[in-house]
Order: structure tokens, then C-alpha cells, then sequence
């Protein structure tokens, strides 16, 4: 499913491209729950900021394990 998130921090541990913190993302579900993941692409690399509106996808079942929707997504990066 689609959504709109935003980015509300950033998380600890290591992004996957390097030790730049993955950026932590808010949305709410289709259903009205908030769920904040984090997600796997790093600020710096992303050129994602604070309080940016990003696209996200989830699974319905499973909205936890979210992604922001970028073309980066597709190719692994």
C-alpha cells in the first residue's frame, strides 16, 4: 500500500551505505494507526531531511517493515 510519511529523526545504528543513522519515518496506515519505522537509506546519501514528506510503501499485514518508495528502492542502493 501507499502512504504519505515524514521524516521525525533519525535512528541508531548504520544506514546501508555506510554509519550515517537511517532516517526514522512516520505514517499512518490505511486503517488510521501511526506507525515510525526506520528506514534503510541513509540522510546524507538520500538527500532526505528532517520534517521532509516522503512516499512511503507497506504491507498491510506487516506496516512495520515499511520502505520509503524511491527508485533507489528498486535497484538496491
Amino acid at each position: 500500500m501507499k502512504a504519505s510519511g515524514v521524516i521525525v529523526g533519525y535512528g541508531g545504528g548504520v544506514g546501508k551505505r555506510g554509519t550515517e543513522p537511517p532516517p526514522l519515518v512516520r505514517f499512518e496506515t490505511h486503517d488510521g494507526r501511526s506507525v515510525t519505522f526506520k528506514s534503510l537509506y541513509q540522510p546524507h546519501y538520500s538527500g532526505f531531511s528532517l520534517g521532509q514528506t516522503v512516499p512511503v510503501l507497506y504491507d498491510r499485514k506487516v506496516p512495520q517493515q515499511a520502505e520509503i518508495d524511491s527508485p533507489a528502492r528498486l535497484w538496491g542502493e
